[in-house]
């Protein structure tokens, strides 16, 4: 049974920008790489920005019918403006609050993918965050999917961010243009690597297009071949039951000496009981009638409080 990771990694889940927060306890280096093995596998083409590492290290590992799929991008290198320029065999990338990552895809989109949807991956955003802002960062990512597509329209993006490198308002901002959060936190049991591979613990927030949020908590592992599998969280597996209990035993007709509940017949003469001072039908009619025949009337029914005084006010008066 497939759980929301590994669904949102095979795309059978739909998300537009995909945030993955990780820690120094838990990196996710190697999630991002099955995300990035999935996209090529279904997109015609990849845009890697590598800001990180070189991107020569960042695709090593990787099949060479993915990398074939991959256009990386170079953020390491040279991230500020004042450092020399020097071939690196992939496309420089500046770290400046001029740096348009939608104009960098579009003029390195080879001619067969124009039109076609592709996808990006960020690795990370840390150095943006550092180097700019948190508010310059979320403009950068937000405009790769909402800007107007004349070239290769963007359908996935996924980031990657050192959550422990940053602050609780830039982790707000990042939350805020993000469909999906798959957070790694201290809190949680950390990642190990072993023989078979990684394996890790997150939990995500997945925001649907019909405006349903859902969270779970799931463990994942991932073998040497970059396959991943992932399952519900044992801890979550026994929050259902105990939710249960607590709904419950929070009824407050639960344990009345009274019955506070109508049974069906009960039900049934409510539903032909007459309100005092609402008319029927034939009353309607009987108004609606009188009123076309003999113009507009004034009904008055005096209430039992009404002081009601039988003598004429106006009788000491000579008029």
């Amino acid at each position: 049974q497939n759980r929301m990771l590994s669904a949102l990694v095979e795309g059978k889940e739909a998300s537009q920008i995909t945030l993955i927060k990780d820690c120094v306890g838990q990196p996710a280096r190697a999630l991002i790489k099955c995300f990035t093995i999935s996209a090529a596998k279904r997109f015609e083409q990849v845009f890697v920005f590598s800001l990180d590492f070189p991107p020569d290290t960042w695709l090593h590992g990787l099949d060479e019918q993915i990398t074939s799929r991959i256009q990386a991008f170079d953020g390491y290198s040279r991230p500020a403006p004042w450092i020399p320029e020097h071939d690196t065999g992939y496309p420089a990338v500046t770290l400046s609050k001029s740096l348009d990552m939608y104009q960098l895809i579009q003029c390195h989109c080879p001619d067969e993918v124009r039109g076609k949807p592709v996808a990006v991956i960020i690795d990370s955003l840390s150095p943006l965050l550092m180097h700019l802002s948190a508010a310059v960062t979320c403009q950068i990512v937000h405009s790769l999917q909402h800007r107007k597509h004349d070239g290769c329209p963007v359908a996935h993006v996924v980031c990657l961010v050192h959550g422990d490198l940053h602050d609780e308002s830039d982790m707000t901002a990042l939350h805020y243009v993000s469909t999906t959060i798959i957070s790694h936190g201290e809190s949680l049991v950390a990642g190990a690597v072993g023989k078979l591979g990684f394996s890790g613990k997150c939990e995500v927030t997945h925001k649907r297009k019909s405006g349903k949020v859902v969270k779970t908590s799931e463990d994942y592992t991932i073998d040497r071949l970059w396959n991943l599998a992932s399952m519900q969280s044992p801890n979550q597996q026994q929050k259902h039951p105990v939710e249960d209990h607590t709904s419950s035993a929070s009824d407050p007709a639960a344990n009345l000496t009274f019955n506070l509940h109508l049974s069906d017949r009960e039900r049934e003469a409510r539903s032909h009981l007459v309100l005092p001072y609402t008319y029927t039908a034939r009353e309607k009619a009987a108004q609606l009638s009188g009123r076309s025949e003999k113009g507009g009337q004034i009904f008055y029914q005096p209430d039992d409080a009404d002081d009601i005084d039988e003598e004429d006010p106006d009788d000491d008066l000579d008029i």
